[in-house]
């Protein structure tokens, strides 16, 4: 099939009466919902799933060619992915999921469906559900302004899915329909039916950007891609001429397992940045920093989209210029100037806990004009004493700040970069323009008593160490790296 030939052309997909009451967004069918359950980087629990591998009719064949986005998975993974998946669920802390022998399919999806009421797996869904699976959205239908949603599950076994079917979907409503051995289910039967129909005619699979966006990714867990420019359209008319055109291009994940980690690596082409710098201040901050976010350009970026932030605010209702009226007002800051100032070409947010003491040390570096760093510090300065915090200092190349004035004078003089877990979960740290690296057992050491740190002991307990996230930019491709590091 060729993808010339658009889905909107169909007249029996979008030239058709919209159903009514319309989309029911959050009702889809617990099954379908498993489909999307994977994408959450969780504590673990969904940990497995495999890479689309193996031959036949992929899932992404039944999805119509003009798709807003899809996410694919399979569950019968390529040996490398399926025994890295084992690996991994078996160092996970004991009950965090239900690990068979052999099977972490059934292991997985039980987990999943626990929770779903009314539905068990092993007689509703393990009969007749095969091994691969896609979640989708696309354009509205005919006179329609919600997005439509379309699940593609593979059936095993047709006769013991349409006996299933009414349990499965009595509650929601939904809709389905049999096509090459998937089900396709939407917000009802008719929409179902067209779905299938107009993919027959021109599928995504057969579409030359999203095969182009798609190719070279290896082995994964998951993958997702979606087209940035469609997103746009489904926005409201305000909110999309507010943001004009700086929503384009289109984006790819995939997401990995190896026996400690889970890895989520995104790209986005068709965009067009100039050569990035690269984080210099993260890897110097102290030994004990359990948080640390270093971004570069920062100031630049403000100062090139502010009017488009403002625009974007007018468009939400917010009277943009009474807020920096009032922030100037009430505070002495001048925006968009003091906050370029005080992102400037570098800067990096960090919390620490000094080997003497739990009591966490917040801080603030930046590189940025001395001068210009020299006022600000006195404005800062008067307003952090109204809450009794210590004044930035000025530095030679910039501003420093924190808790302890100890720190923002040594702040960086340390060799966090060269610790083995900042390593392990920044492994690109070198070629990076932004990054974040979260120590969550040492932030789990503070959550004691504290309601904004809470979820960090859950996570910790899930077996999560660390997370890392690295940006970097080759100029007409973005990439994003995220690493989840168990222990």
């Amino acid at each position: 099939m060729s993808d010339e030939t658009p889905y909107v052309t169909a007249p029996d997909v979008l030239a058709s009466e919209p159903p009514a009451p319309g989309p029911r967004w959050g009702r889809r069918v617990a099954v379908g919902g498993a489909a999307l359950a994977v994408v959450v980087l969780a504590a673990g629990g969904y940990a497995a799933y495999g890479a689309l591998s193996g031959g036949g009719t992929q899932p992404d064949t039944l999805v119509p060619a003009n798709a807003v986005g899809i996410v694919e998975l399979d569950l019968n993974p390529p040996a490398g992915q399926k025994l890295n998946a084992m690996r991994l669920l078996h160092r996970l802390p004991k009950d965090t999921v239900h690990v068979g022998a052999d099977n972490y399919r059934d292991a997985l999806l039980q987990t999943i469906f626990a929770k779903a009421n009314g539905i068990d797996y092993a007689t509703d869904v393990d009969p007749w559900l095969g091994d691969r699976a896609a979640a989708a959205v696309l354009p509205p239908v005919a006179g329609g302004d919600s997005p439509t949603t379309e699940v593609v599950l593979q059936v095993k076994d047709v006769a013991k899915f349409k006996a299933a079917a009414p349990k499965l979907f009595s509650a929601s409503g939904d809709g389905w329909v049999i096509r090459d051995g998937y089900v396709v289910i939407s917000q009802d039967t008719d929409t179902a039916t067209r779905l299938a129909d107009s993919a027959a005619k021109a599928d995504l699979a057969d579409s030359s950007d999203y095969s182009l966006d798609t190719s070279g990714l290896g082995e994964r867990i998951m993958t997702g891609w979606y087209d940035l420019s469609r997103a746009a359209t489904l926005l409201p008319a305000a909110t999309r001429a507010s943001v004009g055109d700086a929503v384009h291009g289109r984006a790819t994940f995939a997401v990995r397992v190896e026996p400690d980690a889970l890895e989520l690596v995104a790209n986005e082409t068709g965009v067009t940045s100039g050569a990035a710098a690269r984080v210099a201040l993260l890897p110097k901050l102290p030994g004990g920093t359990v948080a640390a976010l270093e971004l570069t350009g920062g100031g630049q970026r403000v100062a090139q989209e502010w009017k488009q932030v403002l625009a974007s605010m007018s468009s939400s209702g917010v009277d943009a210029s009474q807020l920096t009226q009032t922030y100037k007002r009430q505070f002495g800051l001048d925006l968009p100037g003091d906050l370029t100032t005080l992102l400037g070409s570098d800067a990096v947010g960090a919390v620490v806990v000094p080997t003497d003491a739990k009591t966490p040390v917040f801080g603030y570096v930046s590189v940025t004009d001395p001068a210009k760093a020299r006022a600000l510090a006195t404005r800062l300065g008067r307003l952090l004493a109204r809450f009794g915090a210590p004044a930035p200092t000025v530095t030679s190349d910039g501003l420093a700040w924190g808790t302890s004035p100890a720190w923002a004078k040594e702040a960086t003089s340390g060799d966090l970069g060269s610790e083995a877990l900042v390593k392990q979960a920044l492994p690109d740290l070198g070629t990076a323009s932004a990054a974040v690296y979260v120590n969550v057992a040492g932030l789990s050491a503070l959550s004691d008593g504290s309601s904004s740190l809470a979820g960090t002991s859950s996570v910790a307990d899930a077996g999560v160490a660390a997370v890392g996230l690295t940006s970097t930019s080759d100029g007409s491709t973005a990439h994003l790296r995220v690493r989840v590091i168990f222990k």
